[in-house]
């Protein structure tokens, strides 16, 4: 699809770096007044650098022994009201996590460092070893998933958002650290890589058109990359012996994911599908009908993911223990893999452990209706619902969900006519 095809909207808005450093002392002033608030810490830009005002946002995570009532909504209340201080925090308040959890977050979440912005300072533990390969392979592929998914999106319904399209470029430089650490490296990727910073600061001086030439030019090629990421993780992954947890299943393997999301696992599709996606036709609205409405119609379609088979690895390995995380993956998926001899699984010690704190994780981000998690293995999994909706929300989420499901169904009809899963029947489920 060419630039000229394609309708671009919310654009990065120019800032500074003192619009920036205004926002956190703004709120890091008001956080100080709640007697309720925990530990704070910033990662990502913030514990670096704003090196890009306008296109970079600030992500900080807040610790707490507990949540008490309407901490969550004060806590929005200083950081979403305010509608350019919102902008730099990416729509969002603070990541919550359980004090519990968070001395142990580098076994689920890898970033180089968390800073320590107020209250109780919490060390953090480093990984080590096996304990690092997995980490590492999750975030791997939840990474890559995302990857996959957004531009299969954008290429699809014809709508690009160009804010999360340049945090989304930018997220390969994680890809590139993690796939150096199980010995892959690629020349190709470190070019692209250094466009996508030319891109985005020049995003503000870069006429319209040269732009978003290059932004659909550097998505493009970022899907090449992330196809040869890919065939070289699941090369790892065999070598490792995950191949072998696939004996007597039958594949090709589909797993549900929260965002309108279903991974396909198959050699044989993936083999074919460069893309890395089913083409699966969204319903659509008449063409008078204004553009917000279209834009609004997209998230309600539905995406299959295609990946190798010993990708499905990880995720059965995780349904195989007796926890409430693997219990979730369990009903996800559309076979049952019955019981498994947990003695021959890789890696078996690493999972429990990892699967330890993700059950209190869950439990924790569950029980206080909280809607995004630091782990982008739980992000995959999380429900984004209100807990409390007036009569009119109500009735745009009942009919968001009709579309979402007869979406959902379109996808597993296109699957089903394809004749060649365990997932016959599973569209009606």
């Amino acid at each position: 699809m060419k630039p000229s095809n394609i309708q671009f909207f919310n654009f990065p808005i120019s800032l500074t770096k003192a619009d920036y450093l205004k926002a956190r002392s703004d709120v890091l002033e008001q956080l100080s007044g709640l007697k309720e608030m925990g530990s704070l810490f910033s990662f990502g830009t913030l514990a670096h650098s704003i090196s890009h005002p306008g296109i970079s946002d600030l992500d900080m995570v807040l610790v707490v022994d507990r949540m008490p009532a309407l901490l969550k909504e004060k806590i929005d209340a200083i950081f979403l009201t305010d509608k350019r201080r919102r902008y730099i925090f990416n729509e969002q308040g603070p990541v919550f996590i359980n004090k519990e959890c968070f001395g142990s977050i580098q076994e689920i979440f890898i970033t180089p460092r968390f800073d320590y912005e107020m209250g109780e300072r919490i060390d953090v533990d480093s990984r080590q070893g096996q304990s690092s390969d997995l980490s590492r392979l999750a975030l791997t592929i939840c990474l890559l998933v995302r990857m996959i998914l957004r531009p299969n999106v954008y290429w699809s319904t014809g709508f690009v958002n160009v804010r999360e399209a340049l945090k989304l470029l930018h997220s390969q430089k994680h890809n590139m650290a993690e796939m150096a650490y199980f010995g892959y490296s690629y020349p190709r990727g470190e070019v692209l890589l250094e466009d996508i910073m030319r891109l985005r600061r020049d995003w503000f001086s870069a006429s319209s058109d040269q732009r978003q030439e290059r932004l659909v030019h550097l998505l493009r090629e970022n899907i090449n990359i992330n196809r040869q990421m890919i065939m070289d993780l699941s090369r790892w992954m065999d070598q490792k012996g995950f191949q072998a947890t696939l004996k007597g299943i039958r594949t090709p393997i589909t797993l549900e994911l929260n965002e309108r999301t279903t991974l396909l696992f198959s050699d044989k599709l993936w083999e074919q599908r460069p893309r890395m996606s089913l083409d699966v036709k969204n319903m659509k609205l008449p063409e008078y009908f204004p553009g917000v409405c279209h834009r609004k119609m997209h998230l309600t379609r539905w995406n299959v993911v295609i990946l190798p088979e010993v990708m499905a690895a990880y995720f059965i390995i995780f349904s195989f223990f007796a926890s409430p995380i693997s219990a979730l993956m369990q009903k996800r998926f559309s076979t049952d893999f019955g019981p498994s001899d947990e003695g021959q699984l890789p890696y078996h010690d690493e999972f429990l452990k990892q699967i330890n704190i993700y059950d209190r994780y869950w439990h924790f981000l569950t029980q206080n209706h909280l809607p995004v998690s630091l782990s982008p293995l739980i992000n995959l999994f999380i429900i984004n619902r209100p807990t409390t909706m007036s009569l009119s929300q109500k009735s745009r989420f009942k009919m968001w969900k009709y579309l979402t499901d007869m979406n959902r169904c379109r996808a597993f009809q296109e699957m089903e006519a394809m004749g060649r899963g365990p997932w016959r029947g599973y569209v009606h489920e």
